[in-house]
C-alpha cells in the first residue's frame, strides 16, 4: 500500500478519469464541428461550460421544483455523466438557425437549447409535444415545460399535437431545420420515422441529435443509412448525433 493510503490512489484516478473524459468530450466536438481547431477546443468548451454554471435562470426553476426533478442543477446539468454541455456546446458552435425538438415534457432541454440561441443572438426552437390526460405533468398541475425561464420564450413555439401529423407540416412551412432533436417516444418504428422524416430537411452541415439511443437500435440503423457517421458521446453513451 503506498504510504498515502487509499486516497492518494483514489485522487489519482479522479484525476486520470476526468482527463480521460476531456479528451473524449474534445474529440466528439471536434467531429461534430471540424471547422474549430483541437488547439482551441478545450478553452472553447471551458467557456461554453461556465456558461452553463452561470446558467442562474434554470438553477432557480430547478430548485423551485426540485421535489419533482428530485436532483440539483449541478448533478442533473452538469454530472460527469451528463451529456447536456457537448449538446450545448454543439448548439453554440453550429449557431442554427431553425431548430425543431420532438418531446419537451419538463423543458430541461428545451431550456438549454433556448439559453444556446440566446448566446448565440440567433435562431429560433419549435418544440412539438402531446399532453395525455393522465399523464405525470397533469396529475402535478405542472404545464409541458415548466422548467424554461420566462426571458427565454421569446425565442419558442411550442406546438401540442401529434407528431406525425405535425413535424411534418412544420417542416413543409419551414424549408430547412438546422438541428433535429428526437426526445420522444422511445419506440423503434417512431424514432426511425422521424429521423427519416427530418433527414431531407436538413442542410449540409446541420445535426441529426437523439436521445435514448440505447433504447433501440434505429439511430445505428439509421446512421448505416446515410454517408453520415455516427458521433457517441462517452457522456452516458445514450445521446448521439449525425452531422450531415
Amino acid at each position: 500500500m503506498h504510504p498515502f493510503g487509499k486516497n492518494k490512489l483514489y485522487a489519482y484516478w479522479w484525476k486520470l478519469s476526468l482527463r480521460t473524459q476531456a479528451l473524449n468530450d474534445m474529440a466528439f466536438l471536434q467531429a461534430a464541428a471540424p471547422s474549430i481547431t483541437h488547439q482551441n477546443l478545450q478553452v472553447t468548451l471551458n467557456g461554453f461550460l461556465d456558461e452553463l454554471k452561470n446558467f442562474t435562470e434554470l438553477r432557480e426553476t430547478i430548485t423551485t421544483y426540485q421535489k419533482v426533478i428530485r436532483s440539483s442543477f449541478d448533478d442533473f446539468i452538469l454530472g460527469p455523466q451528463i451529456w447536456f454541455p457537448l449538446f450545448y456546446a454543439i448548439l453554440r458552435l453550429k449557431k442554427p438557425e431553425i431548430v425543431i425538438e420532438t418531446g419537451c415534457c419538463t423543458g430541461t432541454t428545451t431550456s438549454l437549447i433556448l439559453y444556446a440561441l440566446q448566446q448565440n443572438q440567433r435562431g429560433h426552437l419549435y418544440s412539438i409535444d402531446m399532453r395525455f390526460p393522465d399523464d405525470w405533468l397533469s396529475t402535478g398541475q405542472l404545464e409541458t415545460g415548466f422548467l424554461i425561464p420566462e426571458n427565454l420564450k421569446s425565442r419558442w413555439s411550442l406546438i401540442l399535437g401529434d407528431t406525425k401529423v405535425e413535424l411534418p407540416k412544420l417542416l413543409a412551412t419551414l424549408g430547412k431545420v438546422d438541428l433535429f432533436y428526437h426526445d420522444a417516444d422511445h419506440s423503434y418504428v417512431y424514432q426511425m420515422w422521424k429521423y427519416l422524416t427530418a433527414w431531407p430537411y436538413i442542410p449540409v452541415g446541420g445535426v441529426l441529435a437523439s436521445d435514448d439511443i440505447r433504447h433501440n437500435t434505429s439511430f445505428f440503423d439509421f446512421g448505416r443509412q446515410v454517408p453520415s457517421k455516427p458521433l457517441i458521446t462517452q457522456r452516458g453513451t445514450n445521446f448521439g448525433v449525425l452531422v450531415k
